[in-house]
């Protein structure tokens, strides 16, 4: 009988579950925001306690590595290291993009692509894409554009009295009228 206590703190819900031999035991899960450094010992003590077990009684925690939300996921890492480091039990580290795509071609179980979003903040999101067995596929290669050379092969000198020369000693543009001199200072 395999016991894992999985923890997600990965985006906005903090989630605890207790899994033994692959089925959900318990779960507890709070999604009113980024408050996982109160809830998730709490959670966990309770799960266990619930089920008469000890942090050392269990054969693995399992906790979500990201992306995500860089405060959550230290907090559920450093939890999880803590509590394998303590009881010397393994730690499965699991990536956030790859758990939520199992989870959905587990529940449709087509045979489609399957690509996970989560948000990155500033208009920008965490994605991969992955066959429905789990598999991921590779980024699209870059586009095969050339981009401009950052120095021109035969760069031309700027004009003469061009934008190197400060304004007072450039030369009057041709047909223009000639710069005002300065009146001769008394001696």
């Amino acid at each position: 009988m395999a016991h894992i206590l999985t923890i997600d703190t990965a985006t906005t819900a903090c989630s605890v579950a207790l899994v033994k031999d692959g089925t959900v035991q318990a779960l507890r899960e709070n999604n009113q925001g980024l408050n996982h450094s109160v809830l998730l010992a709490p959670y966990i003590d309770a799960l266990l306690r619930e089920h008469r077990l000890e942090v050392r009684d269990l054969d693995a925690i399992a906790v979500s590595m990201g992306p995500g939300s860089y405060t959550g996921l230290r907090i559920g890492v450093s939890t999880a290291k803590g509590l394998c480091f303590g009881a010397g039990i393994p730690l499965i580290a699991v990536p956030t993009l790859r758990a939520l795509a199992r989870a959905v071609a587990n529940r449709t179980g087509e045979d489609a692509l399957y690509c996970p979003m989560l948000d990155a903040r500033r208009m920008e999101v965490y994605t991969a894409l992955f066959d429905r067995h789990n598999h991921p596929l590779p980024p699209p290669p870059p586009p095969k554009t050339t981009p401009p050379p950052l120095f021109p092969k035969n760069p031309r000198p700027p004009p003469r009295g061009g934008p190197l020369l400060p304004p007072h000693a450039r030369p009057p543009p041709q047909g223009g009228l000639p710069r005002p001199l300065r009146p001769p200072q008394p001696p």
